[in-house]
């Protein structure tokens, strides 16, 4: 299940870090097994889950295994007092003279991590991935780097120099499952709508085009390509999802921190399906193309409500959409939360509590504004009941606020 001498190498590693003591060294090696047994059913479940698929192989590390004891320790290399997964591979790699990456998905190349060799699988077989690629060297990502194997055989398909790196294998499992699971969905989308469908998104061919069916967005392939979009864009606290065609394809972009990021693009014939299948949801006209429309719908992440605001707009090459992502998560958090230094924060404070005053929330296009908890959080204390005095006409024929325009006993 796990080699054993490998194991006993990362816990004297640990050991001499002062990561752990000898009772806790004796304490993985007496139920180790056990350990790894359980941890290779979850895993199995997690990913048939996650991959679509009834059966899988997971081979359960002896990182894994260590981690899964979850021993508490005082020490500067700890996590938050706890000898981690994290803790544990960057330790490892320093060991092996390897480099340790954090991944960032929002910058790999969709491209570059699912075709080969990162084809999906041997990325799911292997559990390893290209995240960059020059004319000298490829750079690959992996958990285990005792496999050699894996190693040779990308250097044969590459004919370049390949340069390990050590991440998360949990890292790993999920850009493999994203990346792979969309790029499945769309093939499979483009494989249901691709036969014999012309462009129907391309307004330069709109004459020829009049009384062709319209794709159904309601096919199993790209509900699940939504709901990667979708999940993708919380997982990151994205504000806005943009959708936005092109002559030969579309592109998927997330908006975060008031920056665009693309993450995927999409076939051009599948992109009107997926399109349709969000206006679906939207409670959109799904047969109307040439206007701008509405919608929202809401949907649970993490046992929390999030709300969604769908606009398109028509464009030469078909609809852009985008989609607004309302994280209440975000919105209903006290001041205290916020990270305010105390001399800021009493500052504050004293703003919203004065009888008089204006805060403006000010920033650029995406930049969080209307997402911005400085206007939630304070919001129960500028909440108070206020007094509307009615007032006559004025001078220049502008008028107060009227409550009722015809008092009782006033005659027309």
């Amino acid at each position: 299940m796990f080699d054993r001498e490998r194991l006993i190498w990362i816990l004297d590693v640990l050991l001499s870090r002062g990561l752990i003591h000898e009772g806790q060294k004796k304490d993985v090696l007496n139920r180790g097994d056990d350990q790894a047994r359980h941890i290779m059913l979850d895993k199995r479940a997690e990913l048939r889950r996650l991959l679509g698929k009834r059966r899988v192989t997971y081979k359960v590390s002896e990182i894994e295994v260590v981690a899964s004891f979850r021993f508490r320790s005082q020490t500067t290399d700890a996590e938050e007092g706890l000898v981690t997964e994290r803790v544990i591979t960057r330790l490892i790699a320093i060991e092996l003279g390897l480099r340790f990456v954090e991944i960032d998905p929002l910058q790999l190349d969709f491209k570059l991590v699912t075709e080969s060799p990162s084809a999906a699988p041997f990325s799911e077989r292997h559990l390893v991935i290209a995240i960059e690629e020059n004319a000298e060297q490829l750079t690959v990502a992996m958990a285990d780097p005792w496999n050699r194997e894996v190693l040779e055989q990308i250097t044969l398909f590459k004919q370049k120099r390949i340069r390990p790196v050590m991440t998360l294998k949990s890292t790993l499992i999920q850009i493999i499952a994203e990346f792979h699971g969309f790029r499945r969905s769309m093939r499979e989308a483009e494989r249901d709508f691709g036969s014999n469908l012309p462009d129907l998104g391309n307004l330069e061919q709109l004459t020829q085009l009049r009384g062709v069916h319209e794709m159904d967005g309601a096919e199993q392939p790209v509900v699940q390509a939504v709901w990667y979009i979708l999940n993708y864009a919380f997982d990151h606290r994205a504000s806005d999802i943009h959708i936005e065609p092109k002559r030969d394809e579309a592109t998927v972009r997330l908006r975060i921190d008031g920056v665009l990021h693309t993450i995927h693009r999409l076939p051009k014939l599948v992109f009107p399906a997926i399109i349709s299948r969000i206006k679906t949801l939207s409670r959109m006209d799904i047969a109307e193309r040439r206007r701008p429309q509405d919608g929202r719908f809401k949907t649970s992440f993490r046992d929390q409500e999030i709300e969604l605001r769908v606009s398109t707009v028509p464009t030469a090459f078909g609809e852009k959409m985008v989609i607004r992502v309302f994280d209440p998560g975000v919105l209903l958090q006290d001041l205290g939360a916020l990270g305010f230094f105390r001399r800021e924060l009493l500052l504050y404070e004293r703003f919203i509590n004065a009888s008089t005053g204006l805060i403006l929330v000010t920033g650029p296009t995406g930049s969080g504004k209307d997402d911005d908890p400085l206007q939630h959080a304070p919001a129960h204390r500028l909440a108070a009941p206020q007094h509307l005095h009615h007032r006559g006409p004025h001078r220049d024929g502008a008028r107060g606020v009227q409550p009722d325009a015809h008092p009782p006993g006033h005659r027309l």
